[in-house]
């Protein structure tokens, strides 16, 4: 069973291993700095997403507080739509989803793309 335990632990290594490379490889700096540029024009950043990154939206939150940038984030999906439905020019949207198919946060993004708001999606 040891054998087993320090085997799968190995496995599961490699993957977060291939994970991060992929990242790295795929991760585009110039697009990263157009969005800090965005982020840093805004009076006000909407945050939404669910599950596991929830946790992480609020240590962006608390980050963007140091350098002063109001950061608006709602837990349910139905505070997240009022949220969006409010939203105008003045604000930038981040989109966090873990699976390109979350139908909640996919819903929730159609009300400031009709408002013409700048959106930005991160996917893993």
């Amino acid at each position: 069973p040891y054998e087993t335990h320090v085997g799968l632990a190995k496995k599961l290594t490699e993957i977060c291993l291939d994970s991060i490379r992929s990242t790295r490889e795929s991760f585009h700096y110039g697009r990263m700095g157009n969005i800090v540029h965005c982020i840093m024009k805004s009076s006000v950043v909407d945050v939404y997403g669910e599950g596991v990154f929830s946790l992480r939206r609020f240590e962006f939150k608390n980050n963007m507080m140091r350098i002063r940038r109001r950061v608006w984030i709602e837990m349910g999906v139905t505070q997240q739509s009022y949220q969006a439905i409010n939203s105008d020019s003045s604000r930038r949207v981040i989109f966090i989803s873990h699976s390109e198919e979350s139908r909640n946060v996919i819903r929730v993004a159609r009300a400031p793309k009709k408002r013409m708001v700048a959106i930005t999606p991160i996917t893993s």
